[in-house]
């Protein structure tokens, strides 16, 4: 692909492709946006932040689903983080191929079993898309 980045769009699907999309649109966004949220201290750039750290949330517990693990809680970090812990969450739903030397998470898929286990790996990823759209809208 013209322009990608070597480790992107190499053994994924369409929908984590447009997952690496919104992840790459909100990260830019949040970089510039998460420090300066941070610095106002208003009630607004508080829910905003929290808004934020909801969908880190969520994306943490859509990955516990796909790997077959525990829920386990986002750490708080600074704000200059937050663009970093989407990207890795983001990363570990996307797949193989989709970020350099990340470990993805795969929905177990037991010896046997019928696609559905790919499929529903793709909802996850659809879901995790629609979440990543969400929060850019606020932001």
């Amino acid at each position: 692909m013209v322009g990608a980045r070597p480790w992107q769009h190499r053994g994924v699907g369409e929908p984590e492709r447009e997952l690496e999309r919104e992840l790459e649109r909100v990260t830019d966004r949040l970089r510039l946006v998460g420090p300066r949220l941070g610095r106002r201290g208003t009630e607004e750039a508080a829910e905003r932040l929290a808004d934020v750290r909801a969908v880190l949330q969520q994306l943490a517990d859509l990955g516990a689903v796909a790997e077959g693990g525990p829920r386990r809680p986002v750490p708080v970090l600074g704000e200059h983080a937050l663009a970093d812990q989407l990207l890795v969450l983001g990363h570990g739903l996307c797949g193989d191929g989709c970020a350099p030397g990340s470990a993805p998470l795969r929905c177990p898929k037991p010896a046997g079993a019928s696609e559905s286990r790919s499929e529903s790996r793709a909802e996850l990823v659809r879901a995790a898309t629609e979440l990543v759209q969400g929060l850019r809208a606020r932001l």
